[in-house]
């Protein structure tokens, strides 16, 4: 009895003792998604004749660019009975929208240039879009009621639509053509009725769902946010928007971490222009910023962000060319791609003023620590730097 009162203690010592050995632990997955964000890609003759015969525009982003998700707001229509048309009324053309559409597949298509070409142009525009792979937010062809995009992307729920407070005065005549076709935007001059479209939006997403929104509001051409555009753009915030992206200045405006009543979450006041034929006509018109966004399922993220300078050169048989040059680092430091361009002084000038801009506006965002929640608050002095930024006029 004695003997196996002592076998059944070892044993039982055994179990012990193996019960208590570390195991090994299987790290939970982790679920996330990779945004790009860049401003407004508009047309132009010049622009489009760039790319006939090159198609290096972009050359130096094309590892920049890639992400799950590549926003940039679209800001020309496509007319396939026309060729490429300038401001007031802009068309592009096909192959200038499937280049784009080869780094870039999420499209904000609610803007002040979506009626130039008709109804029917924006539908086939629509339906260029689709056919590239890329989505279409904030837009409609069948029906006035313009619905959000909710989607899943790596196990991550998402929130997609966008809005403009803008039109140009087109809407009234140009969202239905002759032949019947019709195509609708949200589009909300009133701040108030669109707070309130984007609350109904909203009923019903869960919260662990990320909400993006993009919104196409404000002065051209100033870095300064107004206070009545701020508030609206902190109101979608509080409405329980996580990511607000603004475009429609087209120069850059600041970012922040908003810290609100209800809710919390990144904004982003412009990104200024991507491409476009501006240059020269205003400060820091080619100037852009493109932000890199790395979300988790629980909302956890990794923001980071670089200027963009557009930037123009004549070939060695003379032909003029636009590219798009990423500046990473301090112009005055290290200028970007000596060995393929010979930029002048005001070319200088302008990418290093336009760099030391989106770093005071950008620079701080990025202090927030890494895996912070956007929907918990969290008392951190990090956080209060963001809120510090100028970003109303004086």
């Amino acid at each position: 009895m004695k003997k196996c009162n002592a076998f059944t203690i070892c044993l039982l010592l055994v179990i012990f003792i193996y019960s208590c050995e570390k195991k090994e632990v299987v790290p939970e997955e982790v679920k996330e998604v990779t945004f790009i964000f860049s401003g407004d890609i508009m047309t132009h003759p010049f622009l489009e004749g760039s790319l006939a015969g090159d198609d290096s525009m972009l050359m130096h982003l094309s590892n920049d660019l890639k992400a799950d998700l590549a926003f940039a707001n679209l800001e020309f229509v496509v007319n396939t009975n026309k060729g490429a048309l300038p401001y007031p009324q802009f068309n592009g053309t096909y192959e200038y929208l499937k280049y784009f559409s080869s780094f870039f597949n999420l499209y904000s298509v609610a803007n002040n240039h979506v009626y130039d070409q008709g109804a029917k142009s924006q539908i086939d525009t629509i339906g260029f879009v689709d056919s590239f792979g890329a989505l279409p937010i904030g837009g409609s062809t069948n029906g006035e009621y313009v619905k959000p995009v909710i989607t899943n992307i790596n196990g991550v729920d998402l929130f997609l639509t966008a809005f403009s407070t803008l039109d140009n005065g087109l809407a009234k005549w140009k969202m239905k053509d002759k032949d019947g076709s019709a195509y609708y935007m949200n589009f909300y001059p009133d701040y108030n009725k669109l707070l309130e479209k984007l609350k109904i939006d909203l009923e019903n997403v869960p919260s662990e769902t990320l909400r993006i929104v993009s919104i196409h509001y404000g002065d051209e051409y100033v870095t300064a946010v107004r206070p009545y555009d701020k508030k609206l753009l902190r109101d979608m915030v509080e409405a329980g928007v996580d990511i607000v992206v603004g475009h429609h200045p087209h120069v850059p405006r600041p970012a922040e971490w908003y810290e609100g009543t209800n809710h919390s979450g990144v904004i982003i006041y412009s990104l200024g222009n991507f491409i476009a034929n501006h240059k020269y006509t205003y400060d820091y018109i080619d100037t852009g910023v493109t932000v890199k966004l790395t979300v988790n399922d629980k909302k956890q993220y990794n923001f980071s962000y670089f200027s963009t300078y557009i930037y123009y050169y004549n070939t060695s048989e003379g032909i003029k060319r636009a590219r798009v040059i990423p500046t990473h680092e301090d112009p005055s430091l290290s200028l970007p791609y000596t060995n393929l361009y010979k930029y002048t002084a005001v070319d200088f000038d302008r990418m290093k003023s336009g760099y030391d801009l989106i770093n005071k506006f950008y620079s701080n965002i990025t202090e927030i620590k890494q895996g912070y929640n956007f929907t918990n608050k969290v008392a951190t002095n990090d956080l209060a730097v963001i809120n510090n930024i100028e970003v109303t006029q004086n």
